[in-house]
């Protein structure tokens, strides 16, 4: 199968491994990519830090002391970024900030304070989630993932040509970029007759009607790849 790979980059030609691996012919189309943001954390007294994305540990280091707190993760990626990063208590709880939230509800005690290094634009689930249970979190920008403004050539091509078998999609926001791009060239009946690959029912809620979706039992990677072998 030939199938589009709508990551950033650096998390495309890893996927773009793994599909070979399983027989498939990758086809990357980085609809974003990220870009750091200066700043520092507000001092305060945190009981963790918390992240839903390796980025969040790019660019210019996070003051050392803030190292000595754990770090709660999205996603092992984000875990082995953070300890990389010199946290030396990374941990991954949940494969999207509505599990992280979850979680940290039964881990810590209601009302401590959090540092959530966020990038831009971002989901609310995790910080609305832990606003309910009662704790009160720092947002502190440290990236921003930023639209292409057209299709890459091999995609589009692809698509035009109906030489594509599938699609790949993690996050909503490139899948709202997906959209808008497609949308753009004339291309979005072509995109209506191949299969999507959604890493989460959130993802999946992005696509209008006249989509042929599927959704990850759980938000993995390996449970999006496999996915392939049922569409």
């Amino acid at each position: 199968m030939r199938v589009l790979v709508t990551r950033a980059i650096e998390d495309a030609e890893r996927t773009a491994l793994k599909l070979q691996a399983r027989g498939h012919v990758p086809v990357l189309a980085p609809l974003r990519h990220c870009e750091s943001v200066a700043g520092t954390v507000p001092p305060g007294d945190y009981a963790a830090m918390l992240a839903t994305s390796r980025h969040a540990f790019a660019g210019e280091p996070l003051p050392e002391g803030l190292s000595a707190l754990p770090c709660y993760c999205v996603g092992q990626r984000t875990a082995e970024a953070a300890r990389h990063a010199g946290f030396h208590h990374a941990e991954a709880l949940g494969g999207d900030g509505a599990a992280l939230a979850a979680a940290l509800a039964e881990r810590l005690p209601k009302g401590a304070r959090l540092v959530y290094l966020a990038g831009s634009p971002r989901h609310s689930a995790l910080e609305d989630g832990l606003a309910a249970c009662g704790f009160h979190v720092t947002v502190h920008s440290r990236y921003a993932m930023v639209r292409v403004t057209r299709l890459p050539d091999e995609a589009g091509e692809a698509l035009r040509a109906g030489a594509l078998d599938a699609a790949l999609h993690y996050s909503a926001e490139s899948a709202r970029a997906f959209l808008t791009l497609v949308e753009a060239d004339g291309l979005l009946p072509q995109a209506q007759k191949i299969p999507h690959l959604c890493l989460s029912a959130a993802i999946a809620a992005v696509f209008p009607p006249g989509f042929r979706l599927f959704t990850a039992k759980i938000a993995e990677e390996d449970a999006l790849l496999a996915l392939l072998e049922s569409t």
